[in-house]
């Protein structure tokens, strides 16, 4: 028999209206991330990963409307991310100009 993490869902900016690094989330036994964003009308979302929790640097989200991977999203929408050689995770509101941001994000095998 196998051993097989329950998927998880975490908050990662809980109504934000300023820039801030948000939760760090533990990505290192899941594969699978997917990060659901409402509430954006001006400002950046850096997606940002670290395997020491002290360097952050940028990975390549795929929104799902078109699957082409960017290091920063400006729009509400869910973003699809590959975290199987990861440990951190992290959404970043690098600029903010207006908006009350929420991030959600799902974890699974």
């Amino acid at each position: 028999m196998s051993y097989r993490k329950n998927p998880i869902s975490k908050i990662l900016q809980n109504v934000v209206a300023t820039t801030a690094n948000g939760a760090a989330l533990d990505c290192s036994e899941y594969s699978a991330l997917g990060v659901q964003i409402t509430g954006i009308t001006s400002a950046t979302i850096t997606w940002e990963v670290s395997n020491d929790e002290a360097n952050w640097v940028g990975i390549l989200g795929a929104p799902s409307t078109t699957g082409t991977g960017a290091l920063t999203a400006t729009a509400n929408g869910l973003y699809i991310f590959d975290v199987s050689a990861i440990k951190a995770f992290r959404a970043r509101i690098s600029t903010h100009a207006t908006g009350t941001i929420y991030v959600t994000a799902f974890m699974k095998m």
